[in-house]
Parts: C-alpha cells; sequence; structure tokens
C-alpha cells in the first residue's frame, strides 16, 4: 500500500540525524522512488536537508493543526502521486499526536519511531549534554529517570 506521507518521528538519541542526512544524501533515489521530500519550512521551494523539526515545532507547540493541515494539503498537491517523506524527532514528544488528527482522517500516514532502550537513552543523554553542566550522575540520573525514556508515553 503506498502511503500519502511518511513520518518519521524517532525520539531522542535514537540516531535520527543519521536517518536525515540519509535521506538528504539520497534524494535522488527517494524521487525516483516516488518520493516528494520537503525543505525545512515544510515547503518545496528551499534546500533540503532532509529534516523539518522546526517546521513542525512552529504548528505543534502551539497546537495549530489548521495550520498543519493546510501544510500537509499544500504538500499532498505538490506530490501528487508521490508519497510525501518527512522527518522530525520532535514529533514522538508525548501530546504531539494531538495535531495530527485531521490530517490522520484525510490522509494515508505511515508513521515510523525509532525506540532506544532506556539504559541506552539514559548513558548517551548524560554524555551528550547533562555531563557538560553537571558533575553528579546519580542526582541527575534521580530526576532524569522521571522524565526520559518512558516510552510508554
Amino acid at each position: 500500500m503506498q502511503h500519502d506521507f511518511v513520518l518519521h518521528i524517532g525520539a531522542n538519541k535514537t540516531g535520527s540525524s543519521a536517518v536525515q542526512a540519509f535521506i538528504r544524501s539520497n534524494l535522488n533515489v527517494f524521487h525516483n522512488a516516488g518520493y516528494l521530500v520537503p525543505d525545512s519550512h515544510l515547503e518545496t521551494s528551499g534546500r533540503i536537508t532532509g529534516e523539518q523539526v522546526f517546521a513542525f515545532q512552529k504548528y505543534v507547540v502551539p497546537n495549530d493543526e489548521a495550520g498543519l493541515t493546510a501544510a500537509f494539503d499544500r504538500l499532498k498537491a505538490e506530490a501528487g502521486q508521490n508519497t510525501v517523506l518527512c522527518s522530525a524527532e520532535n514529533l514522538s514528544n508525548p501530546g504531539r499526536h494531538q495535531t495530527f488528527t485531521e490530517i490522520g482522517r484525510k490522509y494515508s500516514v505511515k508513521v515510523v519511531l525509532y525506540i532506544r532502550r532506556q539504559d541506552d537513552l539514559i548513558a548517551s543523554s548524560w554524555q551528550q549534554w547533562h555531563s557538560k553542566v553537571l558533575d553528579d550522575f546519580n542526582a541527575w540520573l534521580i530526576t532524569a529517570l522521571q522524565s526520559i525514556g518512558h516510552w510508554e508515553r
């Protein structure tokens, strides 16, 4: 079954940057396979980076479902029979799905979610971000276990 949209929504620290680099490096392959990859503004006129994180942020943070649906309508009109491929790791954050209710009614959407074992996620988060500003891993861990790596959410 061909979908109207494929959304890669990998959670943080799950290789989303690598997926986006792959998309960017293989635009011709995706194009020849029937995919339209929008630019970083969810349009088709700009430089294609393989990600649309900040464009989605503009719609999902204020819960602007009408604006996001209009952006998807424009993309689908431009794509025609092709599938639109987007990647934005911020879409896996809790509550973000609410902005896609109308899109889910109108279009066939395939969601690709990458997750990571919680212990790997916590270790990687500490190493990349938190170890640079905090000295006490154990103190940070108590707080982190309450907020990250809960895939059931």
